[in-house]
């Protein structure tokens, strides 16, 4: 069974035995919190543009969001441990996440949408990583490999609100984009709030690998492939509507491309169980990193040939998907029941907070300096380094089985 009840929650009505209300609910979320980024990660450059600001300005603007991701997830994950009421923290965030973006809808200078994304991101880089704790809670360490049936919804959740807002906004103008991620952000926190509780944590007791040097020297091994990984995809998440619109792709079209990559990861996703069961991790991460070099080659090789783009966008299966639910279990099985909003900040601030930042900065840099194939190039040698350094450095017994004993 892949679906555990928490001690505290109220038996809902049972599907194969499991109670439904927890899986549906957190579906739901993933698939409402990720219809929220399918409006913000292919809309909002364009919204901004659209209210005169230039490529600084918006640059400014996506390091605000980036950059308060290195730090905020940790510090929110501690206060959610240490509090060992996980819920209502994230409860609380999301509630201030909500209040802050709701002045989105009449801020129209820099100085105002600049403050309102701060105190917007302070709060919304924290949500995410303690939802992740708490799913893991419901699941617990014997189910985590299911993980993945759950997340895939939030691909699910993307691709169908970026092409219904792409129509929308078509349609509509995309000044609508205010409002259809309020619409979102408000759906996303009523389905949270109607959580059922999760056991407190406070004393449970917390899995710790061994002191000795070469266990600690593999989690800085983890670490550093985390923040490679991200860097290495911070050009596309940050210049790729751009680098299609530029080889001849419509907005539409772009926003199609954003949405079979993330389609792709709804196969991953939905194979992750079968793939942690039978497949050793270090495997799934050598074929996750070696997923990336193939792709940003690929997508440097579509400067000369356009029709390549659909087949990088592809290999988003690969190069995050499956590297995300290897890393997910991970750190899931390092920190333990008691410390998983500890563990999946850290997960966040290092790899999408720092990696991304780099990747995102690197980028806007190089784009105009070496060019948008060499940017990609780059991140082929990123993916490449992440590659080489899980061959000869990650064992398989660092990265743990879920089926075996600690």
């Amino acid at each position: 069974m892949f679906w555990r009840k928490p001690v505290t929650e109220t038996p809902g009505v049972a599907a194969a035995g499991l109670p439904s209300a927890p899986y549906r609910r957190a579906c739901a979320f993933y698939g409402c919190y990720y219809g929220f980024m399918g409006v913000l990660v292919p809309f909002w450059g364009a919204y901004l543009h659209d209210l005169g600001m230039d490529p600084f300005e918006i640059g400014q603007l996506y390091g605000v969001l980036l950059a308060t991701r290195i730090l905020m997830p940790s510090l929110w994950g501690w206060i959610a441990d240490r509090s060992g009421r996980p819920l209502q923290i994230v409860r609380i965030g999301m509630l201030l996440s909500v209040a802050s973006l709701g002045f989105i809808l009449v801020a129209t200078t820099f100085w105002q949408l600049l403050f309102i994304t701060l105190f917007f991101a302070l709060f919304w880089n924290a949500v995410l990583p303690q939802v992740e704790a708490v799913v893991l809670r419901y699941l617990g360490p014997a189910d985590a490999r299911h993980y993945g049936r759950i997340r895939l919804w939030g691909s699910v959740g993307f691709v169908t609100i970026s092409v219904a807002a792409g129509v929308l906004f078509e349609i509509g103008g995309i000044q609508l984009v205010p409002v259809a991620a309020l619409c979102l952000m408000l759906g996303t926190a009523a389905i949270l709030y109607s959580f059922p509780p999760v056991r407190s944590t406070v004393s449970m007791p917390v899995h710790r690998q061994s002191g000795s040097w070469s266990r600690r020297l593999s989690f800085v091994v983890i670490i550093l492939l985390c923040v490679l990984n991200q860097a290495a995809h911070g050009p596309q998440i940050a210049f790729f509507t751009l680098y299609a619109v530029g080889l001849g792709y419509s907005e539409t079209q772009a926003a199609l491309l954003w949405s079979l990559s993330i389609a792709s990861e709804v196969g991953m996703f939905a194979a992750a169980p079968f793939l942690l069961k039978h497949i050793s991790r270090k495997h799934l991460l050598l074929a996750a990193f070696g997923g990336g070099v193939v792709r940003w080659i690929v997508l440097a090789a579509g400067s000369d040939l356009p029709l390549l783009l659909p087949v990088a966008q592809g290999f988003q299966a690969l190069s995050f998907g499956l590297y995300h639910v290897v890393m997910i279990a991970f750190f899931q099985r390092v920190f333990g029941e008691g410390r998983q909003g500890t563990g999946q900040a850290i997960y966040s601030s290092v790899g999408f907070g720092l990696g991304g930042t780099i990747g995102a900065v690197f980028a806007g840099h190089g784009w105009s300096l070496i060019g948008p194939a060499q940017v990609f190039l780059v991140a082929a040698g990123l993916s490449l380094m992440g590659l080489l350094m899980t061959f000869l450095m990650v064992r398989n017994q660092d990265l743990g089985e879920i089926n075996s004993p600690d």
